[in-house]
């Protein structure tokens, strides 16, 4: 068993669909830290006749329990149709996830950020986290080779109000400094 955890990616085409099985291979940090952390807190919780925190104790616990009970597997299947995704997707109760193909607009790797994980996303929604880069690219360009019609882009106007023909207006209500040059003026003549 390794300290970390990896992930192998096994691509299965077909005729008419893509098929991801994503298997990991969970190591000891993944096993063990997140338990004996919660395990260290409820044992203090306990020592300090605080029951909150030993509340928060249990349900981490059962939410680590249910990830580890969802297994290391996960399939992705794509189709014309859309995306399905079952199997362990790195959430604790969530093991099935369906995206039409009408709602996709785009599909790729995220870096992620302090409150996002990074990982495979559509349409800026996370829908796998445990993939590397390489990986999440890999699957990206598979579907986007086998179903160029799928991901539709990011279409949303500029703006909600004005749509795609909304610009940047200058009101110039800056004080000009001697090195700008001077805003030009239109007169309107009226008949």
């Amino acid at each position: 068993m390794k300290l970390v955890s990896q992930t192998k990616v096994i691509t299965i085409e077909e005729p008419d669909r893509l098929q991801f099985v994503l298997e990991r291979e969970l190591g000891l940090a993944d096993l063990l830290v997140g338990p004996i952390v919660v395990g260290c807190v409820a044992a203090y919780a306990l020592y300090a006749h605080s029951w909150w925190p030993l509340l928060f104790c249990v349900l981490a616990f059962g939410a680590f329990l249910a990830n580890y009970l969802n297994g290391p597997v996960t399939t992705i299947t794509v189709s014309d149709r859309g995306i399905e995704a079952i199997g362990n997707l790195g959430r604790a109760f969530k093991t099935h996830v369906v995206v039409q193909a009408s709602q996709i607009e785009t599909f790729s790797y995220s870096i992620g950020n302090e409150e996002e994980n990074s990982g495979l996303y559509i349409n800026q929604r996370e829908l796998l986290a445990a993939l590397n880069e390489e990986q999440a690219n890999h699957i990206a360009d598979k579907v986007r080779a086998k179903f160029p019609l799928l991901e539709r882009g990011d279409h949303s106007p500029t703006s909600l109000l004005h749509g795609d023909e909304s610009g940047i207006s200058a009101l110039g209500l800056a004080v000009p400094s001697a090195s700008a040059t001077p805003p030009t003026r239109r007169t309107i003549r009226e008949p």
